[in-house]
């Protein structure tokens, strides 16, 4: 019988997979019918947005589901959550439309930061019920919640395209737009549940004392992680063209859309460790279970970026028209080297976090994001995508090197023999590729052939236990 780890991957994965592709879809329409300039500027008040919504969110999110997914008092804990989030999103619109009244400048750099983070903060507004949905693993409820805005964003960008008509103005309108969906659904469906009254809301101080005190390390890691993931847009905004800006931003996404699997792995992890350690029972089975699901993590993290690098200049030069691919190509190598290295650490994050040891993942990401800062700094100025991307790859490489240090006497530790192996044998396969002179439609084929050959060789993957390691994986239950 499959487990219940296989049931809730099933149901995130359709969701993930499904806002992934709505997500590309609408990335790839406005870099395509949006010039350099303002695809630039539209990624950077992005960037800016979500720097502000995480500085409000005071890090409960995760706690939260943290919270409803270890089987504490669900409507007290929304209740909590829903109080927080209304009072800092007035907090930060009220901000908004004093800055709009006082400082209003008619220029495209302006309207786009106020209308996208008018979105974000009714987006925001919804948050309390996805963490809901989350906590309480039902995916299906959740996907609801996030494709159907994500449909409509497209839906109506298509319709603004069709009739030539996509100006900052309607590209403002459709995200706002999205986001009032967003808030509408997501109060309706968490509404019809049948086992939770979400009115009256009642307030509890001395409760909402606990949970931000409890939040503030982890309040740490999302700053400094937003740091690492789009302090490099603002500085590139700040110090270099709205050209290079949409150039790295590209790359960056054409990165994000790699992390897919870790999107649809990480919550069902942090719930499976919140239960685990709810309990303090590691039985060896679990312990072998939770190791497996580490290396199986890393293998296919390098997957998708492989095959993306093998044809990069040829595939993102023919989609785009010739406005991406070649230029920045390096760029996205470098970012695509992380993708092992945040599987490995998004594993030791979540191992930590689900036993309150917030401190010191709020440790790791401090230094990590000091670095982060200080080599942006220094290198934007003198290489600027490159030196963007290059001071993220740092910044990530301390990170991972940190936790597995950190983890040298737990339970489950994290090995350094198979995330430096992963990676070794992806660079491999993409240099073999490249000198190999094949078709660009062919070289991702041949890369991920050589990719798995190596994984074998190195005995990462081993054929004869293919079979039990995915009995054994499909049953973890939580």
């Amino acid at each position: 019988m499959r487990g219940k780890l296989f049931r809730d991957l099933s149901a995130n994965s359709v969701q993930v997979i499904l806002n992934q592709l709505l997500g590309l879809a609408i990335f790839y329409a406005t870099s395509l019918y949006l010039s350099k300039e303002i695809f630039g500027e539209l990624n950077w008040s992005l960037a800016i947005s979500s720097l502000l919504i995480s500085v409000i969110g005071l890090g409960t999110e995760l706690i939260v589901i943290k919270k409803i997914a270890a089987g504490q008092k669900i409507k007290e804990v929304l209740d909590l959550q829903v109080v927080h989030v209304f009072f800092t999103g007035l907090f930060l619109l009220v901000l908004l439309t004093l800055t709009y009244l006082l400082l209003f400048q008619s220029s495209v750099k302006y309207l786009l930061v106020s209308g996208i983070l008018l979105s974000q903060i009714l987006s925001y507004f919804a948050s309390p019920f996805r963490q809901l949905a989350t906590g309480m693993r039902a995916f299906n409820k959740f996907a609801i919640i996030t494709i159907v805005p994500n449909l409509i964003k497209l839906l109506l960008l298509l319709i603004f395209i069709t009739g030539d008509a996509l100006s900052v103005n309607k590209l403002v309108l459709l995200y706002i737009i999205a986001s009032v969906a967003e808030l509408i659904l997501s109060i309706l469906i968490s509404w019809t549940n049948k086992s939770l009254v979400l009115f009256p809301i009642r307030w509890h101080h001395a409760k909402y004392r606990e949970l931000i005190k409890e939040s503030l390390p982890q309040y740490g890691v999302i700053l400094f992680n937003i740091v690492l993931s789009r302090f490099d847009w603002i500085l590139l905004g700040l110090l270099t063209s709205s050209v290079i800006t949409a150039e790295y931003s590209f790359s960056y996404k054409v990165f994000e859309i790699c992390r897919l699997p870790l999107l649809i792995l990480s919550p069902i992890i942090l719930t499976v460790f919140s239960k685990i350690f709810s309990s303090k029972e590691i039985t060896l089975k679990k312990k072998a279970q939770l190791q497996l699901l580490y290396r199986t993590e890393l293998v296919v993290s390098a997957l998708l970026p492989l095959m993306l690098i093998s044809c990069w200049t040829f595939v993102i030069g023919f989609i785009t028209d010739g406005k991406y691919g070649e230029v920045n190509k390096i760029t996205f190598i470098l970012l695509a080297v992380c993708l092992p290295i945040q599987f490995a650490t998004d594993f030791c994050w979540n191992y930590f976090f689900a036993q309150n040891r917030t401190r010191l993942t709020f440790k790791i990401a401090l230094l990590s994001g000091f670095l982060n800062i200080i080599l942006n700094l220094i290198l934007i100025p003198l290489f600027g995508a490159l030196g963007a991307a290059a001071a993220y790859l740092f910044a990530f490489i301390l990170q991972a090197l940190l936790f597995i240090y950190y983890s040298r006497n737990e339970i489950i530790r994290p090995d350094l023999y198979t995330l430096i192996t992963v990676v070794t044998s992806a660079g491999i396969a993409i240099v073999t590729v490249h000198f190999s002179l094949l078709h660009p439609l062919l070289a991702p084929f041949a890369a991920v052939v050589i990719y798995i050959s190596l994984c074998v060789l190195f005995r990462i993957i081993v054929p004869a236990k293919i079979v039990f390691s995915l009995k054994l994986l499909l049953n973890i239950k939580q």
